[in-house]
């Protein structure tokens, strides 16, 4: 029973109907939708860590020390993780901002339109994007993927 409920609230039924506001705020509160490699890297170091951004905000708070083995760079995320967290949810409310302006409510409006007229964080778009295909059924999914490929610039 607790696996459902896990599940359940891991992947709500968005619909294309679903607003941009209601997908970003839920996603985003899953600590396993944020990887570190969403949050910026201008603090300080001197060069990308070579392993750890791959890591889940969630898997990372849980354990830093096994997710991220090169101590100086596991410190600095651990120093400027406020900030960090500050920024990623500044970004999302200018993300928000930029969408409701344009008129972008829903993922069908974004689908049709806000994808090209809107300046979003990375993981705002990963974040609408991945919420809907999963609004849409398998067919149509498979559909837009295979009219993806026949579309070349």
């Amino acid at each position: 029973m607790e696996g459902a409920k896990e599940e359940k609230a891991r992947s709500p039924p968005w619909t294309t109907s679903s607003t941009v506001d209601d997908v970003l705020l839920h996603e985003l509160k899953d600590k396993r939708r944020i990887h570190l490699y969403h949050f910026p890297l201008d603090y300080g170091w001197d060069s990308p860590p070579s392993v750890g951004l791959e890591v889940t905000l969630g898997a990372f708070l849980r354990d830093p020390q096994d997710t991220v083995v090169e101590e100086p760079v596991r410190q600095q995320i651990l120093q400027h993780m406020p900030g960090m967290l500050s920024r990623l949810y500044g970004d999302l409310g200018l993300d928000l901002r930029n969408l409701l302006a344009r008129g972008i409510r829903t993922l069908e409006d974004w689908a049709h339109h806000g994808w090209y007229m809107v300046d979003l964080s990375a993981l705002s778009e990963v974040i609408l994007e991945q919420a809907f295909l999963e609004a849409l059924g398998q067919p149509e999914r498979m559909l837009l993927e295979e009219e993806g490929r026949d579309r070349s610039p």
